[in-house]
């Protein structure tokens, strides 16, 4: 895989298998951090669609019961976190930016801070 980017100051990197901006990403988490708690920790799942498709998913969810975050939007992804039933973390989420611009955008950045954003 190719490392894509690594956050120094929050231990987070990002590797790629080569098309997307990362397939996966790694954290280290402290020690004895409650499942769930740790920012980072999750399951991250890209679905195909947009806004709509993804409002219609948290209400879906929110309707249900489920515990979750407000949406979040890092520049190249928009989606948000929601919690199992055992408490770990999730996210459902989809790409804002071509593959390359989303990759380009995440090698570059110094730390991508999530801005909340309304439906």
């Amino acid at each position: 895989m190719e490392e894509i980017s690594y956050i120094d100051r929050v231990g987070i990197g990002f590797l790629s298998f080569g098309k997307l901006h990362h397939d996966l990403g790694v954290a280290n988490v402290p020690d004895g951090a409650p499942v769930g708690s740790y920012g980072m920790s999750h399951l991250a799942l890209r679905f195909q669609g947009g806004p709509g498709d993804l409002k219609a998913l948290y209400e879906r969810v929110e309707k249900a019961g489920g515990r979750m975050d407000k949406p979040h939007d890092f520049g190249f992804e928009k989606g948000f976190y929601f919690y199992d039933p055992d408490g770990n973390r999730c996210e459902v989420y989809f790409d804002t930016l071509s593959e390359a611009d989303g990759k380009e955008m995440l090698r570059t950045s110094t730390g991508a801070r999530a801005r909340e954003f309304d439906f």
